[in-house]
């Protein structure tokens, strides 16, 4: 029987396919082995990476939070936040070293950029309320709330930019309404420290006046006090000439402290000082009026005696109305140093 030869070609083309097809195989195992252990080595530092991430964008949430939970309506919530923020702080900076530790894959480095600047801001925000809880009296509190509210803004700005949804720092409902309600708790401080300022600088003004009128007040006591001018006229001679400048010096003295006294401007606080020392004032008065009066008389009266024996008996008739204005001016002393002791107590709330 007559053997059929196979061609050639087919032959090496058979060898060919096997070749191609064990080529292949061995190509796709190998493929398959790099898949299974190059892709796993590689993607654990990125799931590893996403994991702190994750948890680290969830402490800062939920530090925000809980910070915005008080409410500063209350004054004792209000002293609660300032004694926490530390706290809060403490925690945000926790966060902040962990991330700076972090190796950070190249196609994440933009999130975690924004990320960092967000927590640094969001730092400072609780660092500058703190200085506005402590202080709230502050000379520089307008300039602490701009700061605060630019803290504010950029934690905003730089949270908001982040793509990747592991980053995601929730600012949420509560935490703009506490921000805002705190912004509002800063400018009524900075109103009321302005009324403040203006009361005590308006109170500091009537302070000095009035200290400068109770001095007046003191000399013109202590000018209507002329028992030593009477007794020297009573005992030595009938000379009237200086007692009777006096009495014209020490008018002329009261009527340039009255003008100065109606100009000035009690505030509302100062309204028992004010009747106090009207009341002074009209009764001093009364007292130079009548001291005045008493002496006119009395040289009149000794003038017009008609021998010195007759003077002498007026003079001693008008001594004991001299004891009656001497006992008035003891009263007109009493109250003037009652309105001293009260001046004093009303100066300590101010100064």
């Amino acid at each position: 029987m007559k053997t059929i030869k196979k061609p050639l070609i087919s032959t090496k083309k058979s060898k060919f396919l096997r070749f191609l097809g064990l080529f292949l195989g061995i190509t796709l195992f190998l493929i398959l082995v790099f898949s299974v252990t190059y892709f796993p080595i590689v993607n654990k530092p990125n799931k590893e990476y996403k994991n702190a991430i994750k948890t680290i964008s969830e402490v800062i949430s939920d530090t925000n939070h809980k910070c915005s939970s008080y409410k500063l309506s209350n004054s004792i919530e209000e002293e609660k936040l300032k004694e926490n923020i530390p706290q809060f702080i403490s925690k945000l900076k926790e966060a902040n070293s962990t991330i700076t530790t972090i190796s950070i894959p190249s196609n994440y480095r933009d999130d975690h950029k924004n990320l960092l600047t967000g927590l640094d801001n969001n730092i400072k925000l609780y660092q500058q309320m703190l200085a506005i809880l402590s202080n709230p009296k502050s000379n520089d509190l307008t300039e602490s709330l701009n700061d605060f509210k630019g803290y504010l803004q950029s934690t905003r700005n730089s949270y908001f930019v982040i793509n990747d949804s592991m980053y995601s720092v929730k600012l949420d409902k509560t935490f703009n309404d506490f921000t805002n309600d705190f912004i509002n708790y800063t400018n009524h401080k900075i109103t009321e420290n302005t009324q403040n300022a203006n009361l005590l600088e308006k109170q500091s003004k009537f302070i000095n006046k009035f200290d400068s009128t109770l001095n007046s007040f003191q000399k013109l006591l202590s000018d209507s006090d002329l028992k030593y001018s009477l007794s020297r006229i009573h005992q030595d001679n009938y000379d009237y000439t200086n007692i009777l400048k006096e009495i014209k010096d020490l008018k002329s003295s009261f009527e340039s402290f009255s003008e100065e006294f109606d100009k000035i401007t009690f505030p509302e606080e100062a309204k028992s000082l004010q009747e106090k020392s009207t009341s002074l004032k009209s009764n001093l008065k009364t007292q130079i009026e009548n001291l005045d009066s008493l002496i006119t008389s009395e040289y009149t009266d000794v003038f017009n005696a008609s021998s010195e024996k007759k003077a002498k008996t007026i003079q001693q008739h008008y001594e004991s109305l001299y004891t009656e204005i001497n006992e008035h001016l003891k009263t007109l002393t009493s109250s003037f140093d009652s309105l001293s002791y009260e001046f004093i107590s009303y100066r300590s709330k101010f100064i």
